[in-house]
């Protein structure tokens, strides 16, 4: 069973109460399908535990139903939101100096950093595009692979690129052998 970091699942509790407030997130964890996972995140989410990737999209998807319409458009949002916020510290200057590409590079390398199964691959690397590939993640999901985007997206944005745009054309969820992500942007 594949597992996430708990930094993941704190900075979705953040943006809840960020831009929701804490009766949206009592909302949230009431009603999570795993309550002992509610329970335990409502307690104190552990940034350097381990939680299973099905409570994480869980939590995405409950988040989605309470502080959004329940149609899936709030992933790419807040995953845009928690890149912002989280690059936005200790990476700041990094971000900022470094090109789209370099950046995504990069953020290949950390996968590991959130995930304990998957890949995150760059397979095409030319001016103004980017290709990624999400490969040996057990299980996709929407949730999940939306968040990608969103995150991917701001990511890119953050580095002073214009009309950053991420396209999920190729999805396991929806029958694809791969999930591909083409990342594009403007200088």
């Amino acid at each position: 069973m594949a597992q996430v970091k708990g930094t993941a699942f704190c900075s979705r509790i953040a943006y809840v109460e960020r831009h929701h407030g804490g009766k949206a997130l009592e909302q949230v964890f009431d009603q999570m399908k795993d309550q002992g996972c509610a329970a335990s995140l409502k307690k104190r989410a552990l940034p350097s535990g381990w939680y299973s990737f099905e409570n994480y999209v869980d939590l995405l998807e409950t988040i989605d139903r309470v502080c959004g319409k329940g149609d899936g458009s709030l992933f790419r949002g807040m995953a845009s939101q928690v890149a912002q916020d989280d690059l936005s510290t200790i990476y700041r200057a990094f971000i900022r100096v470094a090109s789209p590409a370099f950046v995504l590079k990069k953020a290949s390398h950390i996968w590991r950093q959130y995930y304990d199964s998957g890949d995150l691959q760059v397979l095409k690397d030319q001016p103004g595009e980017v290709l990624l590939e999400v490969c040996d993640m057990p299980n996709p999901q929407t949730a999940h692979c939306e968040s990608i985007s969103g995150w991917v997206e701001q990511c890119v944005r953050m580095t002073g690129a214009a009309n950053a745009k991420v396209s999920h054309d190729s999805c396991r969820v929806r029958g694809d052998d791969r999930c591909i992500f083409n990342v594009r942007w403007s200088s």
